[in-house]
């Protein structure tokens, strides 16, 4: 279990709390990059986040809504004392994941559940155990909506469904017509203790799905309306489709507006995704490795995996790869091999920026996933099927630089550009914590307590600390012809 220190400084709490101006929202779905807008006149443009011109490697930061929870657990805390590393950081994520899953915010309570070493942290902050049990609960619930999916998708009036969290995980359907009649089908497919909005929206999920494909062919076509896109996602809780732009203008967002339609899209200034890729190690000694494990190209090890030849290999981000022909891969200070380069799916138009080293020996071989600085490893057990996540869904990532951190999924199907000007489509987006050195990052969602996990992703770039991309790991084992080992 990670030791957890019960004090800080005020003074370090403070400094990290005026990192970011209070009118930006690093948790919002829009996230660190410029992010314009019609005033409610509709004329002008509204500023809602930092003009970043270059995005960098940057210290935690601490969003301003968790300024007055942080400062209370400041105020409440015992005379300044040395501390063990990252409390700020650990205060700061206890918060947000709060917050994002509609728990209390009391701080003197998340100030007892840090210090309290019996705590239950399955989910990478400390719960209660009513807390505990009310998650695990949410999350079965969650993990039984295919029926409801299958049911819905069979309507043309169907506009998304999503998992509302901060509402206490309320499953969100959205049709443009016959609510009532919906609604109590979805409660006939749900177990009897779900929570289910059903609201109205005006566009449908396939006009929304149209759409985004339109965008995309134009970027393809170099439509001169498009020249400036960068990025394309359905945003189903907007119900409109979510254009990113490299140089925002009202020109720009008019033209787009007319060529596409006005109410159903939204433009925002996005920069090309980072690729989230350094030289930095940490020491995890094997046999057998683990994914979440430091390399030497600056990448995190994924899953393990079983190629369809019988082979043993790792997954990692393809483009840590890329560019690193037949090279041998290390981890530690003892510098281990972990495998050489076999296959990278880093190429413009991929589903998947994976990759695969190799090949691995049955004794370094494992199903287990390095999730805590204590060491502790869980087991992979499961792995999600294609196209069976939800905005809103729980997940989480182990990285060598970020470690341990968990959010919600807010873009699925999102089309992007990366810095190197490839695209990559059908990614998914979340709001966990990652860091430069996080590509290759296994990405999932645990059980029991931490000790199981369901193999969700590879993560391999971000936008911002709470801006993350991922790639569904039914393409990256399509991508690269592997299983990721359960057992």
């Amino acid at each position: 279990m990670p030791l957890l220190p019960t004090e800080t400084s005020i003074s370090v709490l403070v400094a990290t709390c005026k990192v970011w101006p209070q009118r930006f929202d690093p948790l919002s779905n829009r996230g660190n990059h410029k992010h314009y807008g019609r005033n409610q006149d509709g004329r002008g443009l509204t500023l809602t986040g930092p003009d970043i011109t270059e995005v960098k490697p940057m210290p935690r930061r601490v969003p301003s809504r968790y300024w007055a929870v942080i400062l209370a657990l400041a105020m409440a805390l015992p005379t300044p004392t040395p501390v063990r590393g990252g409390s700020d950081a650990q205060l700061v994520d206890a918060a947000q994941f709060r917050e994002q899953f509609g728990l209390a915010t009391d701080p003197q309570l998340i100030k007892d559940l840090l210090a309290d070493a019996s705590a239950l942290r399955t989910y990478s902050t400390p719960l209660t155990a009513e807390e505990e049990q009310a998650l695990s609960r949410r999350f079965e619930i969650h993990a039984q909506l295919d029926p409801v999916r299958r049911y819905a998708e069979t309507f043309a009036s169907f506009g998304g469904g999503y998992l509302d969290q901060a509402a206490g995980g309320v499953v969100v359907l959205t049709f443009t017509q016959d609510l009532e009649v919906h609604e109590a089908a979805a409660r006939r497919l749900l177990p009897s203790d779900a929570l289910l909005q059903v609201r109205r929206v005006p566009n449908s999920l396939v006009e929304l799905n149209q759409l985004q494909a339109a965008v995309l062919a134009d970027v393809s076509s170099a439509d001169p309306a498009a020249t400036e896109v960068n990025r394309v996602s359905v945003d189903v809780i907007g119900n409109v489709v979510e254009v990113g732009v490299s140089s925002f203008s009202t020109q720009v967002m008019d033209g787009l507006e007319r060529k596409y339609g006005e109410g159903k899209i939204h433009v925002i200034a996005a920069d090309p995704a980072q690729l989230a890729a350094c030289n930095n190690r940490d020491d995890c000694i094997g046999p057998p490795f683990r994914a979440g494990i430091s390399t030497t190209y600056g990448c995190t090890l994924g899953f393990g995996a079983r190629h369809t030849s019988g082979v043993y290999r790792f997954i990692t981000a393809g483009h840590c790869i890329e560019n690193n022909s037949n090279a041998s891969w290390y981890h530690g200070p003892l510098r281990q091999l972990l495998g050489s380069d076999r296959y990278e799916a880093f190429y413009s138009g991929t589903y998947a920026d994976a990759g695969s080293i190799g090949d691995v020996s049955t004794g370094n071989k494992s199903n287990l996933l390095f999730i805590s600085n204590a060491n502790k490893s869980a087991r992979v057990t499961s792995v999600q099927c294609a196209n069976c996540d939800w905005v809103g869904q729980a997940i989480c990532q182990s990285g060598r630089v970020s470690l341990y951190t968990c959010g919600q999924i807010t873009r699925r199907g999102v089309s992007l550009q990366a810095q190197n000007g490839y695209w990559l489509h059908n990614q998914r987006q979340a709001n966990y914590n990652i860091a430069i050195g996080d590509s290759g990052a296994p990405v999932f969602l645990p059980y029991t307590g931490g000790t199981t996990v369901d193999a969700r992703g590879i993560n391999w770039g971000m936008d911002a600390p709470t801006i993350a991309y991922y790639s569904a790991i039914a393409w990256v084992q399509s991508e690269l012809a592997v299983t990721v080992l359960t057992n």
